[in-house]
C-alpha cells in the first residue's frame, strides 16, 4: 500500500516538458509504491521459481 501526496505549489508549470517531467517523476514513485526498489531485487524470480541473480534481462535507451 502506497500514497502518493502532490505539493501542487512546487509542480514546474503547465507546458509540455514540465508536464511530462511530472508525469515521470510520478510514475517513477507509483513503482516504488509497487514494490520495485533496490533492496527488493533479490527476491525476484524467474519462470521456474528460481531467484535472479541479474535482475536487468534486456535493455534499450529511450532515445535510442
Amino acid at each position: 500500500m502506497g500514497t502518493l501526496n502532490f505539493n501542487v505549489a512546487k509542480f514546474s508549470g503547465i507546458d509540455g516538458p514540465s508536464i511530462q517531467n511530472n508525469l515521470m517523476t510520478t510514475l517513477h514513485e507509483v513503482t516504488h509504491g509497487l514494490g520495485f526498489t533496490k533492496t527488493n531485487f533479490q527476491n525476484f524470480i524467474d519462470e521456474n521459481g528460481n531467484k535472479r541473480k541479474d535482475p536487468v534481462i534486456s535493455f534499450t535507451a529511450a532515445n535510442g
